[in-house]
């Protein structure tokens, strides 16, 4: 009896039924008893700072359609060559009720070669530039100082050579981001989750780390980063996430303090 009352309360609205109150309270319940007792923070979804909701991973979308079992299904996908060796792949998800053709939802989701963490690597030279230089290298995402034990390395961002070795990746991501997007449309989950990974990559692994060579995250990063919170306490969380992010050379914390002052000051002047 319980098993036929969960298939009332997910079943959609593209057969014409209208479902009630008491059944939308239910499956409301049903999800939030799944977040509660089943879901882990950092492995089914995760906290990005200055974004109020928690961010849905794979692993939680894939508990979410196994509790409505819902099955995904490739709708459409293509891939479009870009020139230069890169390319897009874009995926439309369909959820179907497991064993029939019921549709709940679809989510469309795309990844190109030409992102920065696949189409760039940091590569570690021997150059020291002086302030001047590497401060305007930096604030174009060009380079950045890296510290290697005790030592501080000039890195300089180069076109990732090798980029047929992330077509598979890009693939996966483009799917994967479908998947959630489709996963949050179908079991009505936008109340609780979002689905910003894209803002913030190194979360896009499903546990917020990622390999340093994946990620160029630069001194322009982080001041625009800062710049486009507009409440003071998540301006502090952002602020206090980019400092534990990496180490930062002193001139570099100078100019962040620089850009969290002026992003402050703008932040209680408009109020």
């Amino acid at each position: 009896m319980e098993n036929q009352e969960n298939e009332i309360v997910i079943r959609q609205s593209s057969d014409g039924e209208v479902i009630t109150p008491d059944q939308v309270v239910k499956q409301i319940e049903m999800i939030h008893d799944l977040y509660t007792r089943v879901m882990k923070r950092d492995l089914h979804f995760g906290k990005i700072p200055g974004v109020d909701k928690d961010t849905l991973f794979k692993a939680g979308a894939e508990k979410l359609n196994l509790m409505f079992r819902l099955v995904p299904k490739v709708d459409n996908r293509q891939e479009v060559d870009l020139g230069n060796g890169h390319r897009e792949v874009k995926y439309v998800i369909g959820l179907y009720k497991v064993g029939s053709e019921e549709f709940h939802g679809h989510g469309i989701g795309s990844c190109s070669t030409l992102e920065t963490k696949y189409r760039y690597r940091w590569q570690s030279t021997d150059k020291k530039p002086d302030k001047e230089e590497s401060e305007s290298m930096k604030l174009r995402g060009l380079g950045r100082w890296k510290k290697y034990g005790d030592k501080w390395v000039w890195m300089e961002r180069s076109d990732n050579l090798d980029i047929a070795d992330q077509y598979n990746t890009v693939d996966k991501m483009a799917f994967k981001r479908a998947l959630v997007a489709a996963t949050i449309n179908a079991t009505g989950v936008s109340d609780i989750f979002t689905q910003d990974v894209e803002d913030m990559p190194e979360f896009e692994n499903g546990n917020g780390k990622a390999k340093e060579s994946e990620i160029p995250f630069t001194l322009e990063d982080a001041c625009q980063r800062m710049a486009a919170q507009i409440d003071a306490d998540e301006l502090r969380k952002v602020a206090s996430w980019i400092n534990k992010k990496q180490e930062w050379n002193e001139d570099d914390k100078h100019s962040l303090n620089k850009c969290y002052e002026e992003t402050m000051a703008k932040i209680k002047g408009g109020k």
